[in-house]
């Protein structure tokens, strides 16, 4: 049987697992220097055909941890970093959407007091 990458098994287990060396760029924030998964098969050619599902998920995480770390720390949509709001900033950005949408010559002040009412 000839080996095949990111496959193995573990004493005892008839199972096979997708196995992995973390990148060291990425230890420290996986928090682990290998990582291993049941594959959830004692099937040889299943194994084989989930393995690369598993190495393709493996490599999204990591370009994704990656992308997270270079903008330090910070969550993201896409490109987009998201940072954090006050308060007083998201019940802002809240009254100018419901002015938006609120009909045209409506005060809006029953909207005003009711956004106010659920945040606390």
């Amino acid at each position: 049987m000839s080996r095949y990458t990111h496959l193995g098994q573990r004493k005892g287990s008839a199972n096979w697992y997708f196995k992995a060396k973390v990148p060291r760029d990425l230890v420290a924030a996986l928090g682990r220097e290998q990582l291993w998964k049941s594959l959830s098969t004692a099937d040889f050619a299943e194994a084989k055909r989930r393995v690369r599902d598993e190495a393709d998920a493996f490599d999204k995480q990591c370009r994704a941890l990656r992308d997270r770390l270079a903008s330090d720390g910070c969550d993201t949509v896409g490109s987009v970093v998201l940072t954090s709001l006050t308060e007083a900033a998201i019940e802002q950005v809240a009254i100018n959407w419901f002015s938006t949408v609120l009909p045209k010559g409506s005060s809006g002040r029953g909207w005003r007091c009711r956004l106010i009412e659920t945040r606390r």
